[in-house]
């Protein structure tokens, strides 16, 4: 045997069973080392999406190399071969696999030695498929004979998938494959997958699985895709529209984010396939739909926003959780990198925050998933500010691209493009190749800095009566000129000042107030409004008396101004304030105290509680002499019912009327053991409750007695 000599410069050696086991102790399962290598690996090439995964940003050239020095490692494999077909594959994506002949050797003794185990014989092939190994075709005529026999005692879709699978692999890799075997049972595995479909687009693993799948639909649908390419010619064309369908079908019921990102969702756990959630099932679904469309002509047309939109999930998942899903997500980006139906196209912005200062330029990346670029033209349909809102600046402005870096780009000096947020909407055309597809417009959000101006800061002491000033002065902020001010409860303070972009315009910083700070560490804020082109502040001192505290002495002022777009926000100090302001009326606030660090950050004051001392209880015997008192009237009630006579003898002995007589008398000592518990610990509300529920009892068996009682007398002398 050998392999194919071709590899691609720079490519990394890559021996997945160099050193390792034996093939029957190869299939184990995988090693800790391997999970290492898996991990290392999946946080890598993720981390860029990671960061940035609401831009969608493709894999980058530096997460790729990062990603291949991880299996420049020969003597570690990588257990069994599942595992190891899902890091050739990966590496296969990434465009940096280099088969040798020591790997193939490896992969081909372990498919001969695989027996009927199908799963192993799949996997052993596609990792051959990868590394395009060589070998007679006689030396599978026992292999291919026993799988053509599977095939037509296969029940479940996974038998179909494994064997179909496998067969597939072995035309593709031009080893051995005699058409009469395989076409023999291709119309009656065609119908018996086919049974195994739902209305629903997802498929049953088999006819007694109560539940579908959505991953069993994608496993279904690359079975279709290894049977017409085992049957060629002969597979009938209506088999293929029927495969098309069903596929549309899937199609209709993905899942959709607000933000275009699209998905499949697993409506069952699936954990007994070996499910793992969405990101599997909407890769399997991604891969069968992919080795469909390669092998029907042209037949299989899908809406092309929904290719896009599983780019982005696959690429805004970030760091994978787990070796497999790193597996799940590369080979679907692989799948839609190349394919014959729609190849999504990742338009993204390498810098979000653009200064005018620095004349950065707008940059625009039109890539596939991974980080191929395309030879397209981008426009810019139209600039809008956020604030105000949904004020149009530019419209219909096509980018240069640079022949180097292959960005479409824009100068935002140039046409003008002031500080602030803009809303962008980008329109790429394609027309080069109808293949391409980056599901309608483009959406995304920029924030431009520059430089705020103060061209004046004028400061004045106003008299509030007559309005004329009485002090004026003109400070220039670049100079850190100061001023020291008098005023009394009589006058008012005025801050006037322009406040304008790097291209004339009137800015409106997010944050702009005059903080006043008391010589006691008292502060108070008092927030800039615009008033036109100018920014004005008129402080009342007569009206802020109550906020000020009366408090009377040197007053700091700053002037703090600050904005996400103001490459120079500050704090400038513009002196100080001596106030005269009036004595505070009876009973007038002065104010907290002086807050500092200290007070702040400080030790706190111990707090201190003295308990009340508890009341002085009456002597002994003079609680007991009450409580004696307090038995005293039961005894006047024993001795009364005593004097007037009362009996028992009308006490029924039997039947309801005895029961009912019991119930009785059991309600009204309920009634007094519930006055005694009262008397103990229960409140009033408690107390009521039972007495209601007992009352309802009393009433009942009460009535009945005593309907009795009055019946007895005449029954009596009617004997």
């Amino acid at each position: 045997c050998s392999s194919s000599s071709s590899s691609s410069e720079g490519a990394a050696a890559f021996h997945p069973f160099a050193d390792s086991p034996p093939p029957s102790s190869l299939m184990a399962s995988s090693s800790p080392s391997a999970m290492q290598l898996f991990r290392r690996l999946a946080f890598l090439i993720l981390l860029g999406s990671a960061l940035a995964a609401a831009d969608f940003l493709p894999l980058s050239e530096s997460d790729k190399i990062a990603a291949k020095q991880l299996f420049q490692t020969p003597e570690r494999g990588f257990g069994s071969l599942e595992k190891t077909y899902q890091a050739v594959r990966s590496l296969q994506v990434l465009g940096g696999i280099a088969p040798d002949d020591v790997t193939c050797l490896k992969t081909i003794e372990t498919l001969v030695s695989s027996g009927n185990d199908l799963n192993q014989v799949f996997f052993a092939l596609k990792v051959a498929e990868i590394l395009n190994c060589q070998m007679e075709g006689d030396f599978l005529q026992d292999t291919v004979s026993k799988i053509v026999l599977s095939l037509k005692d296969a029940s479940s879709l996974l038998d179909f998938y494994f064997s179909i699978g496998s067969l597939a692999a072995i035309k593709k890799l031009q080893w051995f494959l005699e058409d009469h075997l395989v076409l023999e049972g291709a119309t009656n595995a065609f119908n018996a997958v086919k049974e195994l479909g739902q209305t629903d687009g997802t498929w049953k693993y088999s006819a007694v699985d109560g539940e579908s799948s959505v991953k069993a639909a994608g496993l279904a649908l690359e079975t279709f895709a290894g049977l017409i390419s085992l049957s060629g010619s002969y597979f009938e064309k209506e088999k293929i529209n029927q495969v098309s369908r069903v596929a549309s079908k899937l199609f209709e019921s993905i899942e959709n984010y607000d933000d275009g990102t699209k998905f499949f969702h697993e409506k069952v756990a699936d954990t007994a396939n070996g499910g793992d959630g969405d990101v599997e099932a909407s890769s399997a679904v991604v891969r069968g739909i992919a080795e469909l469309a390669a092998v029907v002509d042209g037949h299989l047309k899908l809406p092309a926003d929904k290719f896009v939109g599983l780019a982005h999930f696959f690429l805004s998942l970030g760091v994978p959780g787990s070796p497999d899903e790193a597996y799940y997500q590369l080979d679907a980006l692989g799948y839609l990198e190349r394919n014959s139906i729609t190849i999504p196209l990742v338009v993204s912005l390498p810098y979000s925050v653009l200064s005018l200062s620095s004349k950065d330029l707008l940059e625009v990346s039109v890539t596939t998933v991974l980080g191929s670029a395309v030879p397209v033209s981008v426009t810019l349909v139209n600039i809008t500010k956020v604030w105000p809102k949904g004020r149009p600046v530019l419209a219909h402005k096509e980018l240069v691209r640079d022949a180097e870096s292959f960005f479409h780009k824009f100068d935002l000096m140039e046409n003008r493009v002031d500080v602030g947020k803009y809303d962008l909407t980008f329109m790429v055309d394609h027309a080069t190749d109808e293949y391409y597809s980056t599901g309608g417009a483009i959406k995304s959000k920029v924030l431009v800095t520059g430089v705020i101006s103060f061209s004046s800061v004028e400061v004045r002491v106003v008299d509030s009566d007559t309005g004329s000033p009485e002090f004026v002065k003109k400070l220039d902020p670049s100079s850190k000129e100061t001023v020291a001010l008098f005023a009394n409860h009589l006058q008012t303070f005025q801050l006037l000042l322009d406040v304008t972009s790097p291209f004339g315009e009137a800015f409106k910083p997010h944050q702009m107030f005059v903080k006043l700070k008391h010589e006691s560490e008292l502060e108070h804020l008092f927030l800039v409004e615009s008033s036109g082109m100018q920014f004005e502040l008129t402080l009342d001192f007569l009206g802020l008396l109550e906020k000020l505290y009366y408090l009377s002495g040197h007053y700091s002022v700053e002037l703090v101004v600050g904005d996400a777009a103001m490459e120079n926000s500050f704090v400038l100090s513009l002196g100080s304030i001596e106030l005269d302001l009036p004595e505070p009326p009876e009973g007038a606030s002065r104010g907290p105290a002086a807050v500092g660090s200290a007070t702040i950050y400080g030790p706190k004051a111990e707090i201190s509680h003295i308990f009340r001392t508890p009341e002085k209880r009456a002597p002994s015997k003079l609680s007991d002499t009450f409580s004696v008192l307090t038995v005293l009237p039961l005894l006047g009630f024993l001795v009364g019912l005593h004097t007037v006579g009362a009996n028992v003898r009308s006490l029924p002995l039997s039947g309801l009327p005895m029961f009912a007589a019991l119930c009785f008398h059991g309600g009204i000592a309920g009634i007094l053991v519930l006055y005694f518990v009262f008397w103990l610990k229960l409140n009033l509300f408690t107390v009521l409750k039972y007495l209601g529920m007992i009352g309802i009892f009393l009433f009942f068996s009460g009535y009945h007695i005593l309907s009795y009682l009055a019946d007895l007398p005449s029954k009596v002398k009617t004997a």
